[in-house]
């Protein structure tokens, strides 16, 4: 979400293919995959949107017992991408619509399974064959980091209570509305808010 309040970029992806590149007991993985993957990015600098299809590799490279790197290198076809445009050429419509290549990374540190830090970047080109004769390049990127509130390895349990749930461990009572109550039962969440856009 941006400072306004309104979307601004939007993710997905699927697995199409995937074949290991070395072995699993391997220090450093390689992963060959396909994916497809739509993407919408919203800024003062431009708007974009299309669904693609891309090849590339994942990579973990281990750097201790508890930390790593893990990589990401992918080239994309854009089926059907849209770019805004000033003058369209078609009506009040102002986007471009046409195929287009672009280029995908992503590095992130992990330690204990916990990514702390993030950075990925993107740029396509778009060749328009509805609106303007044009072709546009879009490039986008971020940064994300994880800073812990409390320890991960304590965490912070918590589950929420339906109403008529007797209160856990006091044994007397019970919840008369949905409500917020420790418990040593389940998994343990860490409260680790977010610096950044995905």
């Amino acid at each position: 979400m941006s400072a306004h309040g309104a979307l601004h970029l939007l993710r997905a992806s699927g697995r199409l293919y995937g074949a290991n590149l070395n072995g699993t007991t391997r220090r450093h993985r390689h992963l060959f995959a396909v994916n497809q993957r739509f993407d919408y990015a919203r800024n003062p600098a431009q708007e974009f949107g299309g669904q693609s299809v891309e090849a590339g590799i994942y990579s973990r490279w281990r750097l201790s017992e508890h930390s790593g790197l893990r990589t990401q290198l992918f080239v994309d076809a854009i089926v059907l991408g849209a770019m805004d445009a000033t003058v369209a050429g078609t009506g009040l419509r102002g986007y471009d619509f046409g195929p287009g290549l672009g280029v995908r990374t992503e590095v992130a540190f992990e330690r204990k399974g916990v990514t702390w830090l993030r950075s990925w970047a993107r740029s396509e080109v778009i060749h328009s064959v509805s609106g303007a004769p044009a072709d546009h390049e879009a490039s986008f990127g971020g940064f994300e980091a994880v800073v812990p509130l409390l320890s991960l390895r304590r965490g912070a349990p918590h589950r929420l209570l339906p109403p008529g749930e007797p209160l856990p461990r006091q044994g007397q009572g019970s919840a008369t509305s949905p409500r917020h109550a420790c418990s040593s039962a389940g998994p343990r969440w860490a409260a680790t808010p977010l610096v950044g856009a995905p």
